[in-house]
């Protein structure tokens, strides 16, 4: 992969249209075959209105309406094919001719949807496989998850082992329940605000963890520093809130969240920091103290100095692009914004962009950080801090990316 800065900023001139065309003619040549090959196996050709009659000339028209509309990238494009087509052999020409078939298809015969539905993800996929040489960005391996796999819990001046079997129930039950950790007072009225720790001692499991309950009361009294994380329901925790009873799948995602949330804890906080996670913070089993937490989660997420946005599904190349637009002032150029589009729909796919609770959340924070696909925390790559509320996702989109942005996800689901 070959993603930087420079590959999306334009070194000068904002709109270079020649360099542009240049860009598109490339993307052409090097990936049109196996795009379209990859597209006609998804969407099986319908009945085509005869090119070579009449295409070329309902191509110009379609040229001449792109640019009407300002989709002045497809507009290059289309140009780019037909030059290729002018210099192809073999399966170039058969993509190409197909290509420029369906467009005067969509364009003369369907009408049903613009035009630009069809050619964005088109060339939305160009754009990908040029930058990532037909791979993905992937993730880390994660750990080996089984019936042998237990954590070590040090509970005020209590440490015991919990196996595999015993881990959702000891979360989510009554097990860890105390008074508060800093003024030994019962909980009348409200709940406990549960926080989780990594603890550095030496124990049998892999997992070791400090639990502390206190008033929220007593957490603003004191000051004390505890990030609270923002993530999207795994689905087996939500069948295993459901059913009220152990399941592996359930505490085998408990323990992968505890080995992502410390894996890069050290460089991005203080030892010892604390979070709220309500995978551990929220005894799921028991209805009326789950019912408060629910209540209290704007306090929570407002009381933090920040907050952690769990993006599971984002890649870590594509945080590293979105955290360094953020603190860039020049608009993109016409092949900046064909670069990172790939980037901005990865986002806005993600699940943590389609929840209601996370919105609220994040509403609430006064700044955060990411933890991306490979449980990397991320800050301001320029300041080593969180970004204020709302510039972790607050970008200046150009109007190229925009139009870019709100065409790639037609007749998406």
């Amino acid at each position: 992969m070959h993603f930087s800065t420079n590959n999306f900023l334009g070194p000068g001139e904002v709109n270079d249209e020649t360099a542009t065309a240049q860009h598109i003619e490339r993307l052409v040549r090097a990936h049109l075959t196996i795009t379209w090959e990859n597209y006609q196996g998804q969407h099986p050709p319908p009945a085509r209105h005869a090119y070579q009659a009449t295409g070329p000339y309902v191509i110009e028209l379609v040229i001449i309406f792109l640019e009407i509309s300002k989709d002045v990238l497809l507009a290059h494009w289309l140009r780019a094919a037909i030059k290729v087509r002018e210099e192809a052999r073999g399966e170039e020409v058969t993509a190409v001719d197909e290509l420029l078939g369906r467009v005067v298809d969509y364009f003369m015969v369907f009408k049903d949807g613009p035009i630009q539905g069809f050619l964005y993800p088109i060339l939305e996929d160009l754009v990908w496989r040029d930058e990532f040489d037909g791979g993905t960005p992937s993730s880390e391996p994660s750990l080996l998850i089984g019936p042998t796999s237990g954590i070590t819990v040090s509970l005020g001046n209590d440490t015991f082992e919990v196996p595999f079997h015993e881990i959702v129930s000891c979360f989510w039950s009554t097990r860890l329940d105390t008074a508060c950790h800093t003024c030994q007072q019962p909980f009348l009225d409200r709940p406990p605000i549960r926080t989780i720790a990594r603890h550095d001692s030496p124990s049998l499991s892999k997992f070791h963890v400090r639990i502390f309950n206190r008033h929220l009361s007593c957490l603003k009294e004191r000051g004390i520093f505890f990030v609270p994380v923002s993530h999207v329901w795994d689905t087996s925790i939500r069948m295993a809130n459901e059913v009220d009873t152990h399941d592996d799948e359930a505490a085998s995602t408990l323990i992968r969240a505890l080995e992502g949330l410390f894996k890069d804890v050290d460089n991005a906080y203080d030892p010892g920091v604390e979070f709220w996670h309500d995978y551990f913070s929220v005894p799921q089993w028991q209805l009326d103290i789950k019912e408060s937490l629910l209540l209290c989660l704007p306090e929570i997420y407002h009381l933090a100095d920040e907050i952690l946005v769990h993006m599971h599904d984002l890649p870590s190349p594509y945080v590293s692009i979105i955290l360094v637009c953020n603190l860039i002032e020049r608009r993109f150029s016409l092949i900046g914004a064909l670069k990172i589009l790939v980037v901005l729909r990865a986002l806005c796919h993600s699940q943590w962009m389609h929840r209601m609770w996370v919105t609220l959340e994040y509403s609430q924070s006064k700044s955060s950080c990411i933890m991306d696909q490979s449980n990397h925390i991320c800050k301001s790559q320029l300041l080593g801090v969180p970004f204020p509320f709302p510039s972790c996702f607050g970008f200046r989109l150009s109007s190229n990316v925009q139009q870019l942005l709100e065409h790639s996800t037609l007749g998406d689901d």
